[in-house]
């Protein structure tokens, strides 16, 4: 044996910076929880998509949960092989060309990027309307906003500065608390309205495709970003078992809170204005419980949407990390802080705009539309990775000699899913908000033009695309030292 010689593992690895393999498998899971935001999404989205689909919103759920399934599995293939920060911009590039895997990334940092800013604009309108229900004048109501999304903005800031396994216990808290709070409210209002209910009116459904269509587009905006914990495969004690595993329970769990919450907003809305709503779960439970019940809802509702926005920029930042690594982005954004290990160059670029966006959109009087809005552009970046993904899964699968049929089947179905529902997104959003769609396609176009700019001047950047973590020789001398490799 001794005669054998081993292959020599590098003493860094290209990701070195960030704090590695520090994290367990609840916080792996608490990313992926809060990006999904279950507890504010539950509030929010079931009443648009039982205004768009009528009974139909609980068939749009469960089809939307099955499409997110196969997604998920998709992503497994990845990241139970590897570990990179880059998360589905990084899986993309080991299967792909490196300029299709540059799109990809574009898209998610867009995705990211506006789910952010959409939850801490959510915090700011739900807050401001709690102060009203306390009895604040409507005029203090744009202000106050304003001022809490500036206030939460730095608390996430800090937080994301302060280090990896900080952000991890406080989303892990906040979004446990506030799923606990938000089913108990649920359930007491469902007890409640339950005798005077007509279940059959509520389960019924008339075959009329394009209402669920609309229907499947809104509600998959509710599960976005259930595979943002593939961005902390590197800080995750073992990433190859807690990120798929966190990957793979998000959604159906998801799933299920969001069929509850539509079941009970089909029995309980008592006019169909209330799903146009900027609050409109807080407004049916203030029309059915005591005021206590509501305020505790407006509390929660806003620190799911905190934990949202934190574990948003947490993925938004490591993506641009990589990108600044790579070479494909400022070198500056490569940067982590000397004793913290956390992107913070990336977080200083990013954190202003995320933060000023909602404060102008709630001071220009655009709030009654503006987090459906930003919620439904979020969806068309995430959309787009996803379908890459998909696409992405087979090849990966088998250039390394691990394709079966069965991947194939899943991958290509997953894939013509997603395409269908971008098109029918791209086609709905277009007649209705038409700048939300060229904003997307600009960044596809932007994003392919710097791929094409790199690939003639800068070729051996565009060959960087997709950096990953690998073992170094310290990772062996540890492993040694605990018994591990004896």
């Amino acid at each position: 044996m001794h005669g054998v010689a081993r292959p020599e593992l590098p003493a860094r690895s290209s990701v070195t910076g960030l704090d590695r393999r520090r994290l367990g498998p609840l916080p792996v899971l608490a990313q992926s929880v809060a990006a999904v935001a279950p507890s504010g999404a539950a509030a929010i989205i079931p009443a648009i998509v039982l205004g768009a689909t009528g009974p139909g919103a609980l068939l749009a759920f469960v089809c939307t949960t099955v499409v997110c399934m196969l997604v998920s599995w998709c992503i497994q293939q990845f990241a139970c092989r590897m570990r990179a920060p880059g998360g589905l911009y990084s899986y993309s590039a080991r299967a792909l060309h490196p300029g299709g895997a540059l799109v990809t990334g574009w898209s998610a940092l867009l995705g990211y990027a506006v789910v952010a800013m959409a939850g801490l604009l959510a915090v700011g309108l739900y807050l401001a309307d709690l102060a009203q229900r306390l009895g604040a004048p409507p005029s203090v109501g744009p202000p106050l906003a304003v001022g809490v999304v500036l206030v939460a903005g730095v608390a996430v800031g800090v937080v994301l500065v302060a280090g990896i396994r900080l952000s991890a216990r406080v989303t892990l808290l906040v979004e446990s608390v506030s799923i606990l709070l938000v089913l108990v409210v649920l359930i007491v209002l469902f007890v409640v309205v339950l005798p005077t209910a007509d279940l059959s009116a509520v389960l019924a459904w008339k075959p009329d495709i394009r209402p669920l269509a609309v229907g499947i587009v809104i509600a998959i905006s509710a599960f976005i970003g259930f595979e943002s914990a593939t961005t902390l495969s590197v800080e995750a004690a073992k990433p190859l078992e807690s990120v798929p595993r966190a990957v793979r329970w998000t959604v159906p769990a998801a799933g299920v809170l969001y069929l509850f919450s539509s079941l009970v907003q089909s029995v309980a809305m008592p006019t169909p204005t209330i799903s146009h709503e900027v609050t409109p779960v807080s407004d049916l439970v203030a029309a059915h419980q005591p005021m206590v019940m509501s305020i505790v809802l407006d509390l929660a509702i806003a620190a799911s949407w905190f934990s949202c926005a934190l574990a948003s920029l947490n993925a938004l930042v490591r993506v641009l990390f990589c990108m600044g690594r790579e070479g494909v982005a400022p070198r500056g954004l490569g940067y982590t802080h000397p004793r913290y290990r956390t992107p913070s160059r990336a977080l200083a670029v990013v954190l202003p705009p995320v933060v000023v966006t909602p404060c102008i959109l709630i001071l220009a009087g655009a709030q009654q539309h503006a987090l459906a809005d930003l919620l439904t552009l979020s969806a068309l970046g995430y959309l787009g990775t996803y379908v890459v993904v998909c696409v992405a899964t087979p090849l990966f699968l088998r250039r390394i000699g691990e394709a079966t049929r069965a991947s194939w089947v899943v991958s290509v179905t997953a894939a013509l899913l997603l395409t269908v529902i971008i098109a029918l997104a791209i086609v709905q959003t277009f007649s209705e908000q038409p700048v939300l769609v060229s904003v997307f396609l600009a960044v596809l176009f932007g994003s392919g033009c710097l791929a094409l700019v790199l690939r003639r001047r800068a070729p051996a950047r565009l060959a960087a695309v997709g950096v990953y973590d690998e073992t170094i020789a310290s990772d062996v001398s540890r492993g040694a030292q605990r018994g591990i490799f004896r």
